[in-house]
């Protein structure tokens, strides 16, 4: 399985053994887990959602142990069929995804926002590519990455680390001279 705590999370939490959670920094959150005892022989689990949104350190009781375990079930089946999928080439938009009662197929339609096939493959690669490339940095580039998406001004992200707005636009040159050299993203800055 994926080491899930190598990716970057946008909220990191610690639940209680009420059930309560608090927010807490990604240092808390994967803190060194504690041995377990004889008076506690729960072992640390974590709760890592599927679209990277939040992590979750988990109580050491019952309810931790059996949130943990249906989280890995479901992260390890999204695992397997994305290596299905990759496995067996991308799916087809057209083909129905299965049949009704009835006999009728049924599928999804997608919006058609362009007229031109080759004009959706070309945002398709690109937006492929630049997948390819930010999932290649570091999480401290990527945490930079997602604030800079939100739209978030450099001053208030070197805020909110703890930094100076300088260290922040060199960083933000880092970051943009890593895409660069990219192999995904090279074809697009020559």
């Amino acid at each position: 399985m994926k080491n899930y705590q190598s990716l970057h999370y946008c909220h990191y939490y610690r639940m209680r053994q009420s059930g309560e959670t608090v927010e807490c920094t990604r240092q808390e959150c994967f803190a060194p887990a504690e041995i377990p005892t004889a008076d506690n022989p729960f072992v640390q689990r974590w709760y890592y959602s599927p679209d990277r949104e939040m992590a979750i350190r988990l109580p050491r009781n019952t309810m931790g142990d059996d949130t943990h375990k249906a989280n890995a079930a479901d992260l390890k089946s999204q695992e397997r069929w994305t290596a299905r999928a990759a496995k067996h080439g991308d799916l087809e938009i057209d083909k129905p995804m299965s049949r009704t009662d009835d006999g009728e197929e049924s599928g999804f339609d997608i919006p058609d926002d362009t007229d031109e096939p080759v004009e959706f493959l070309i945002k398709k690669e690109t937006i492929t590519s630049i997948r390819i490339a930010v999932d290649a940095v570091t999480p401290e580039e990527r945490y930079l990455w997602d604030e800079l998406l939100s739209d978030k001004t450099k001053a208030k992200i070197a805020e909110e680390c703890g930094l100076s707005e300088g260290a922040i636009r060199k960083r933000v040159k880092k970051l943009a001279q890593t895409l660069r050299e990219n192999p995904a993203l090279k074809n697009y800055f020559e």
